[in-house]
């Protein structure tokens, strides 16, 4: 009866010792999964963009319409350049001429959206202005006079921004846009539209992303300088 006793205790005690080593090694996961979120710095997470991809226009489309007005503008007559020693080689000239549309957002945090008027503010104040197609625009002034840099259009379809001044409007942000190539060197037209976008942001308390709706770590800043030299 004693031996039956001390066995039945012993099996009691495993038990308990069991229950007791698991639950100690299901504290220490959820402690490790606690450490590695709280690890992530928050300038690294994605806004959530609440705005259905399907209802939104691409910098493409825009681009496009923009670029269909302009050749149906009528055209100035071209003026004969003076011959020059520093003439561009026909390589050189390729290369400047090369199409490549440069695209950046800059969106709400955590799912929400800007208002109209925030918007307008916002934009208004880093120099752009409202014309042609309802979106703005930003030119860049040189010894030639304002030349057209980049755009900026609604990230939600149609795109146009004529709207924001009503009451109700609200976007999850907005959509940049640079047609390259440009009469100035692509190091500083990068610079100026990325400058910019970050300056807008700050001016929402937004966030900037690339085209793939990814936030512009320096990593990616970088990529992107890379991509548009080539």
């Amino acid at each position: 009866m004693d031996l039956l006793r001390w066995i039945i205790l012993g099996v009691g005690l495993v038990v308990l010792l069991a229950i007791y080593l698991h639950g100690r090694w299901r504290a220490g996961q959820r402690a490790e999964r606690r450490s590695a979120s709280a690890d992530v710095p928050a300038s690294e997470t994605l806004p959530e963009i609440r705005a259905d991809r399907a209802a939104e226009p691409t910098a493409r489309e825009l681009h496009g319409q923009l670029k269909s007005s302009d050749e149906n503008a009528p055209s100035p007559v071209p003026e004969t350049p003076a011959p020059s020693e520093s003439a561009a080689s026909p390589a050189e000239e390729a290369e400047s001429s090369e199409e490549q549309l440069v695209v950046l957002h800059v969106a709400a945090q955590h799912g929400s959206n800007f208002t109209g008027a925030q918007l307008i503010e916002a934009l208004t104040s880093i120099g752009m202005y409202l014309a042609e197609h309802d979106i703005y625009h930003f030119d860049l002034e040189t010894p030639t006079g304002p030349m057209r840099l980049f755009s900026a259009a609604n990230m939600l379809k149609p795109g146009t921004l004529s709207e924001a001044a009503e009451e109700d409007f609200e976007s999850p942000g907005v959509s940049l846009f640079m047609q390259l190539p440009l009469p100035i060197p692509v190091g500083d037209a990068l610079g100026v539209f990325v400058e910019k976008a970050d300056s807008l942001a700050f001016a929402l308390g937004g966030v900037v992303l690339d085209a793939d709706r990814s936030l512009l770590t320096p990593n990616r800043r970088q990529a992107l300088k890379v991509a548009v030299s080539r």
